[in-house]
């Protein structure tokens, strides 16, 4: 086995390597002083409760202490701010109280732009309290000097989940030579201990947009591993009262689609419509766990999965965005090499099996699969265990199908069971933690068309991370295992998954079962480094996955069957220079092997970039793969040698405080036998129309000659043929995003965008010698009369050269165009509640192969515009009413 070249006997040689980048982090440096952290002490309100309008003029603002002694903390650490800030804060049984004095010597310069919720804009402040003190997680409020909400959940090292809506009010206003804010916060909005006396993390923070200026309460340094773990402290919080807090949220929701209408086809009229009702319910069991229920949920989103042309055989991975499982998120994620132990978008997907038609038969089938109830417990105990659990229920959805015979239903989907538990113990105040996950799934698979399906998914982890030298140096490991079970069909259909291919005919390490009604891997990973507390990082990394190892019904997994190193360095610099505001660089190396020990990547990458000091941002990466062993291109056939290739990257933006904001980025790739080679253009603008209203235009231009793109497999004389091709693609992919905020709660947000991508395939070629040195040794060329369109779409492909077609394929040549939009209006009439009026237009579209084989040429855009015009649109139309109830 090779290390980036270097031959290594594995296992000695990685705990070798392992114990030396621990004793260099060791070794480097000093540990950091200990964090001398400023302490604000609140009072119990004593007064009339203020009037939350942004105006500071309440008899409450009049008592407790007001805090000013900010630090600068960007660009210049250390520094005392331009602009002073002064804060107080106090509370009662039911809320905490927060008023935030902004001032300015310019007032006229303060910048007001009015978006909607959780869109950082113009100048902003906000709060954060770490109401568990456990230095790991804090809930952030935050107000624009407009008045527009943003809250969110600061987790891990730097990781922000905006996804998170409180109930909570605040407003702003304006002062001779200051802007104010105003926020009331429930308690029952936190998570925090049952002591009676509650010391919490505390931040405060204050954004001045012209001068791209953030000054703190208690300045954390950017090098800083661990956000919370550098916050200020708030006492004087005693006595509260042990309340159990029920949130009701119930909806309605009433929908209309129209499309074009299919003669013959009695499910196909041109419009549907429907209308629900459903619940949602949060009860706080104790000031430190909530239960989360959901009866009849309506799951949809509001905006649209972005279009894709995925040509690999790996599932396209799509970020989640229903408001259930994305609130709390960060308790559940358990992320595996760049796999996700769970991944909530198996949830409710759409029906995995197809209905079969005849001809002069049609098929009405369920788009989504629907979610009878879900339920998550989330919480933290004072001892500084995190618990998570969540349990969801999706029906058993049939498809009905309308033959000449008459009509019949046929089930397309299992009654399924999803359970996902996680759990983390922190020690250390957090400095060592360890933790678990565990998933399940089951399906009733009583129809036996369905038995394709696993019947039972079970899917574990144990995690731990320790940091020492006052978190300046960290040790990460994980080790996960799964086991599927089902019927000989469906592990079989795991075991030739594109995630393994036991059937490749050179990996002797592996092999089909047929029999097998059981499938069971493993995987771990170790990683030691220094995270930060000064300019350089660098971390060390050694993993496994094992060929049986499956996430996918739970989670998701593309592939298996791997050995990971990786070497990562950088260094960062985080104040101002003579030419930039602040800049880093980084270099990577890394190595992949099979569980066989052969080599299937070896890359290195260079990364550089900063903001210059007038307020621009560059960029660049430089890229190096060497040749190595492609184990997934012939979708399960030998493993077949790959061209190394080269590829940089380099992007630049304008200054982001001006009105009109522009970027351009672009990449190149080259392969070393000349014969392959990418090209990228991503130019976007941004304009700032007045403070109310924003466009953007994002543009995406891609050029691909992929010489090495499968095609297809074929039999011939008794042994199987790998067909490739030659293929030139051209993708162009437009993002169009507008939103006028008539107020900071009411907002009309516009998203649209066309796609279009065109393949063009030659130089048919078969696998001949797939591990020969030389190219021309790997592949037998069909040239000329040896490929023979047989006028249908299709190809005769002549290999004995005697003339006559010895197998065929079908033409994979491919125009497809589609448009996506959702123009919504958002309008959160009180605080949780929530009316959306949305219309939702899709088009799409693609050539067959007959018209395909009449045109060789690629795509002209002004003619794909015109056919993607010419399209039938289909329309949603849909109303959704939410009210938040509180009962205490």
């Amino acid at each position: 086995m090779q290390l980036f070249g270097l031959r290594l006997a594995a296992p000695r040689r990685f705990a070798l390597a392992l114990a030396l980048c621990g004793l260099a982090a060791s070794a480097y440096g000093q540990a950091p002083a200990e964090i001398r952290r400023n302490v604000y002490t609140t009072e119990r309100l004593s007064t009339e409760a203020p009037r939350i309008d942004g105006r500071l003029g309440d008899a409450a603002w009049a008592r407790g202490a007001w805090f000013d002694q900010w630090t600068q903390a960007q660009p210049r650490e250390g520094a005392a701010p331009s602009e002073r800030t002064a804060f107080n804060i106090q509370y009662d049984d039911d809320y905490l109280y927060i008023a935030i004095r902004a001032y300015d010597s310019q007032p006229e310069r303060i910048s007001r732009q009015v978006a909607r919720r959780d869109v950082f804009a113009g100048d902003m402040v906000g709060v954060a309290f770490d109401s568990y003190h456990d230095l790991r997680t804090a809930y952030e409020f935050n107000m624009s000097a407009a008045g527009a909400k943003v809250d969110l959940i600061i987790k891990g090292v730097r990781e922000f989940d905006t996804t998170w809506n409180a109930v909570w009010d605040g407003a702003t206003a304006q002062e001779d030579s200051a802007w104010t804010a105003e926020m009331r916060v429930p308690l029952s909005q936190l998570r925090y201990s049952d002591r009676d006396e509650q010391v919490w993390g505390l931040h405060l923070w204050r954004w001045l947009h012209r001068l791209e200026e953030e000054s703190q309460f208690q300045m954390i340094p950017r090098d800083a591993v661990g956000m919370v773990y550098h916050f200020g402290e708030l006492h004087g919080i005693r006595g509260l009262e042990r309340k159990r807090r029920i949130e009701l949220m119930p909806y309605t929701l009433a929908r209309a689609a129209t499309f074009e209408p299919e003669p013959g086809n009695p499910f196909a009229d041109g419009s549907r419509s429907n209308a629900g009702f459903g619940l949602d319910a949060r009860l706080g069991l104790t000031s430190a766990f909530t239960l989360d229920m959901a009866f009849n949920p309506d799951f949809g989103q509001v905006e649209a999965d972005p279009s894709v042309m995925n040509l690999t055989a790996f599932e396209t991975f799509y970020q989640e965005k229903r408001p259930f499982f994305l609130e709390g998120s960060n308790l559940f994620e358990f992320n595996f090499e760049g796999s996700d132990a769970f991944y909530s978008r198996r949830i409710g997907a759409a029906p995995r099996y197809r209905l079969p038609t005849a001809a002069g038969e049609y098929a009405r089938e369920p788009e989504i699969t629907t979610i009878l109830g879900a339920a998550k417990l989330t919480g933290k105990t004072t001892s500084g265990l995190s618990v998570g659990i969540l349990e969801s229920l999706t029906s058993r959805e049939s498809a009905e199908l309308a033959a000449p015979a008459g009509r019949r239903r046929s089930a397309v989907e299992p009654l399924t069971n999803y359970f996902v538990g996680r759990a983390e113990q922190e020690y250390d105040r957090g400095n060592t933690v360890v933790g678990g996950l565990v998933t399940a799934v089951h399906r009733d698979l009583s129809e036996s068309h369905l038995q394709f399906l696993n019947r039972a998914a079970y899917s574990g982890g144990l995690n731990f991370r320790h940091y020492w030298g006052g978190r300046t140096y960290f040790i990460d490991g994980m080790a996960v295992g799964s086991t599927i079970q089902g019927t000989p069909e469906a592990i079989l259909r795991a075991q030739r998954s594109s995630a393994r291919y036991y059937q490749r005919p050179d990996a002797g390490y592996l092999g089909v079962d047929s029999s097998r009604t059981r499938l069971s891997g493993s995987g771990a990973s170790l990683e030691i480094g220094k995270a930060g507390n000064s300019r350089l990082r660098y971390s060390f990394d050694l993993s496994y996955i094992s060929p049986g190892l499956d996430f996918n019904d739970a989670g998701y997994m593309a592939r298996a069957d791997r050995i990971n190193a990786d070497v990562r360095t950088r260094y960062v610099v985080n104040e101002p220079t003579r030419w930039f505001r602040s800049y880093s660089a980084r270099l990577d190396f890394s190595q992949d092997w099979t569980w066989g020990g052969e080599a299937i990547r070896t890359s290195g990458m260079l990364l550089g970039g900063g903001q210059l000091k007038n307020f621009w941002s560059v960029d660049a990466a430089l890229r190096r793969e060497r040749e190595a062993l492609g184990t997934r291109l012939l979708r399960g056939g030998p493993a077949i040698r790959m061209p190394g290739f080269s590829s940089v990257f380099g992007g630049v933006s304008t200054d982001g405080r001006k009105s009109v904001e522009a970027s351009l980025g672009g990449s190149y790739a080259r392969f070393d036998d000349g014969r392959g080679r990418e090209t990228s253009l991503d130019p976007s603008v941004s304009w700032r129309v007045n403070t109310a209203m924003t466009l953007s235009l994002n543009l995406g231009y891609e050029r691909n000659h992929d010489e090495w793109q499968y095609v297809a497999r074929a039999a011939h004389a008794g042994e199987d043929r790998y067909v490739l091709g030659a293929l030139r693609q051209r993708t162009l992919r437009t993002v169009l995003r507008s939103s006028y905020s008539l107020r900071p709660d009411l907002a009309i947000q516009l998203y649209a965008q066309p796609f279009f991508s065109s393949g063009r395939y030659s130089r048919f070629k078969v696998v001949t010698d797939p591990r020969a040195g030389a190219y021309a040794d790997r592949f037998r060329l069909f040239e000329g009369a040896a490929v023979q369109p047989d006028g249908s779409g299709r190809y005769g492909l002549d290999e004995t050269g005697d003339g006559a077609a010895d197998y065929t394929i079908g033409n994979p040549d491919f125009n497809f165009r589609e448009f996506r939009s959702n123009l919504v209006l958002r309008w959160e009439y009180r605080p949780g509640s929530t009316l959306f009026v949305v219309w939702a237009q899709s088009r799409s579209g693609s050539d067959d192969a007959a018209y395909l084989s009449t045109r060789p040429d690629a795509y002209r855009i002004g003619d794909e515009l015109e056919r993607l015009y010419d399209l039938y649109p289909y329309n949603v139309f849909a109303i959704k009413l939410t009210h938040h109830f509180s009962v205490d």
